[in-house]
């Protein structure tokens, strides 16, 4: 038996998505040559984990099914059987599926100790829970016996049973027991699981408790992974935060966009109102008409806020017969001028949800163009490497960032920008007619939750980074192509997501040297290019950081 590839399988099984790194290395390395019958087992069943994470189930079964066809151990033809009856249950292959759990429940007394909690108990109780509860298809299984990667995940199942059935306290009391047993062993997946579940189930009798832990739980999710696989965490913190009325509302709506354009149809399916409405809310922000169309809502507004048309005809120097035709509806189309002029002389709530949709897009727009001058006031004030560090570790954490400020994004564009800011200009008309540099410098103070923790990792990146390489790698940057800049954004991120100890060593010779000169850690550094699948993507990312260390 190979107790190496058993301690990867461990690893595997006991951090989910969060291992691809380590799949891609032992397909790569490890397992390229496989000398033995088992080696090459483990190679298929490795494989077929691979492509299990990309829901290519019928492909991930092929895998498993050229993974039996070799001599294997028990422990490896239990976890194979295991894997197979997942698969089972994916392709609903329920007649087949029910042979084969049928099998293992029976057999559970000679799975070797080593997985029989980490995989075999775990798949099973989840075959089993499709036709019976799942209370009680653990049966007499103790559950001091399960390892705490699979009890959180027994819990998160136990309590989503017992919230069905009523008994919300005790449902509940599971969720926060599985998030603490995931904190412990410091399993991502099950951390954001319970406390989504806690923050869903409570968020309409304690609306500001659930979003303070739904908030966590977005910071966790923006953290460690950047796959839109989580995005019912989002969907949680949008639903919490229209309980709430909260501006960060339309900071999130842009997010919920971005992510929506990569969910499956069926997930699109179940979250349709609210990415509708996000793309309601997305409009305040980035409608470029200067010219709005005269609705019932905005009449009501302006008829409740001018008490007196002469006399607001006064003040403002528009005319009282279109501020009357306006009121009246007889005038369909405004232009932004004209309403900037009412709008000038009303007092304006601050809560921006609610006006209507002209009135918030041009109060958003003042708002933003205040924000991005005092955000260009303070880059101003402060030296030269910080106002560039300022800058890149904005635009590094930006979500999708080609899909609301594409211009910037290009080659070219955010050098230029780069350089007139770093510049030191105070001249702001530099701002006049560029609205995506309005936008950039308004989102370095307005960052959406999820974009905020990840504007913290890039701080512990450049704590390790040798400071001599910090300007030079933040220059070098903004002249690369837009899909090397993204590729080296998802470096760092992972460099510090993996800055763990894994109780397993990876090694690689090629790569070892350049973390060394750059002072970074080497086991992070490897496993951190090993996220990438490509190995064009690794090549562009190890070519960059070789041509940053050249004097």
């Amino acid at each position: 038996m190979n107790n190496r590839l058993f301690n990867f399988a461990k690893l595997l099984f006991d951090n989910g998505s969060f291992s691809n790194p380590f799949i891609i290395y032992l397909l790569e390395v490890e397992l390229k040559n496989c000398p033995s019958e088992e080696e090459k087992s483990w190679k298929f069943f490795i494989k077929a984990l691979n492509v299990e994470h990309t829901r290519n189930y019928e492909k991930s079964f092929k895998y498993i099914e050229t993974a039996e066809n070799f001599e294997k151990s028990k422990s490896l033809e239990f976890l194979i059987n295991s894997r197979k009856l997942n698969m089972y249950l994916k392709m609903k292959d329920f007649k087949n599926g029910d042979r084969l759990y049928n099998y293992l429940r029976k057999n559970l007394h000679n799975v070797p100790p080593n997985i029989r909690y980490d995989s075999v108990v775990v798949t099973t109780l989840g075959y089993c829970s499709l036709n019976d509860s799942y209370e009680n298809c653990l049966g007499k299984l103790k559950l001091k016996s399960v390892k705490d990667s699979a009890l959180a995940f027994v819990k998160i199942n136990l309590g989503r049973e017992k919230m069905k059935k009523g008994n919300s306290r005790s449902g509940i009391q599971d969720f926060i027991t599985a998030y603490k047993v995931s904190n412990k062993c410091f399993h991502v997946s099950g951390m954001l699981l319970s406390l989504n579940a806690i923050a869903w189930y409570i968020y309409q009798s304690h609306p500001l408790l659930s979003r303070i832990i739904i908030e966590k739980a977005v910071t966790i999710f923006g953290r460690f992974f950047d796959s839109q696989r989580y995005f019912y965490i989002i969907h949680t913190y949008f639903s919490v935060l229209l309980i709430n009325n909260c501006d960060e509302l339309i900071k999130i709506s842009r997010l919920i966009i971005s992510f929506s354009k990569e969910i499956s149809k069926q997930e699109k399916e179940m979250t349709k109102n609210v990415i509708n409405k996000s793309i309601e809310l997305n409009q305040i922000t980035c409608n470029e008409s200067n010219t709005y169309k005269n609705t019932k809502k905005l009449q009501k507004f302006l008829l409740s806020k001018i008490d007196n048309i002469s006399e607001f005809s006064r003040k403002t120097g528009i005319q009282r017969k279109t501020i009357s035709e306006i009121i009246n509806g007889k005038k369909e189309i405004i232009n932004s001028a004209t309403l900037n002029g009412l709008l000038g002389n009303i007092n304006i709530e601050k809560d921006i949800l609610h006006l209507p949709f002209a009135v918030a897009r041009e109060s958003f727009k003042s708002r933003e163009l205040f924000s991005a001058k005092m955000n260009l006031k303070y880059l101003n004030t402060l030296s030269k490497t910080d106002r560039l560090f300022l800058i890149f570790k904005t635009y590094s954490c930006l979500y999708k960032r080609k899909h609301f400020i594409k211009k910037l994004c290009r080659k070219g564009s955010i050098d230029f920008f780069v350089k007139i800011i770093i510049s030191g200009t105070k001249n702001i008309d530099y701002l006049e007619n560029r609205s995506e540099w309005i936008k950039f410098l308004y989102l370095i103070s307005n960052l959406n939750t999820f974009e905020k923790a990840r504007f913290s990792l890039i701080d512990n990146f450049f704590a390790d980074l040798n400071k001599k390489y910090k300007e030079k790698f933040i220059n070098s940057y903004f002249f690369l192509e837009e899909d090397i800049r993204e590729s080296i954004d998802n470096f760092i991120r992972n460099y510090v997501r993996y800055s763990r100890k894994w109780g397993i060593k990876i090694d690689n010779e090629d790569y070892k040297e350049i973390f060394k000169i750059l002072g970074l850690k080497i086991q992070p550094g490897i496993i951190s290019l090993f996220c990438f699948k490509s190995k064009t993507e690794r090549k562009r990312v190890f070519n960059f950081l070789e041509e940053i260390t050249f004097v």
